[in-house]
């Protein structure tokens, strides 16, 4: 067994966990819950809260790129659709880490972002249900050496 692997796979898996779920609180718990409060209440709360959950992201976003250019790598020698897949799921990942880091940070730029979180939230849970969709299925198709080694089936 490949110990690395196996550790950068769950590093990763739970790493993103831990982002979409801190999504999924905030868009459907928190938000909703501060908009019971009042205007200034609730910017002390949305403050307090990005200081603390910037804390969380940024070291999520490092170790997600991380061990999925590693994961990417162990991989490299997989059947056929599995490039495009990861390709897919790339540029989805890129998307939630872009949000993700967008929505706790402080660039004036992206302030209308930060000013719509719970949309972007909601778009960003979006994603990452279609990229552990995609996820699911990439699972199922193995690196060609065992997919070489396999009997042929004929049928018919």
């Amino acid at each position: 067994m490949d110990w690395i692997a196996l550790i950068s796979r769950w590093l990763h898996v739970g790493s993103v966990i831990l982002l979409i779920g801190g999504f999924a609180f905030k868009a459907f718990v928190l938000i909703p819950a501060a908009g019971t409060i009042s205007d200034a209440e609730h910017m002390r709360l949305r403050d307090a809260i990005h200081a603390r959950w910037r804390k969380f992201v940024h070291p999520l976003v490092a170790l997600i790129l991380l061990t999925g250019l590693y994961n990417f790598y162990v991989r490299m020698e997989t059947e056929r659709p599995w490039h495009m897949l990861a390709g897919i799921k790339i540029l989805l990942g890129l998307f939630i880490l872009f949000v993700a880091s967008a929505l706790v940070g402080r660039s004036p730029a992206l302030q209308k972002l930060r000013d719509n979180s719970r949309f972007w939230m909601t778009i960003t849970l979006i994603v990452a249900l279609a990229a552990v969709m995609i996820s699911g299925y990439m699972r199922f198709l193995q690196p060609k050496a065992v997919a070489e080694k396999a009997p042929v089936v004929r049928t018919g």
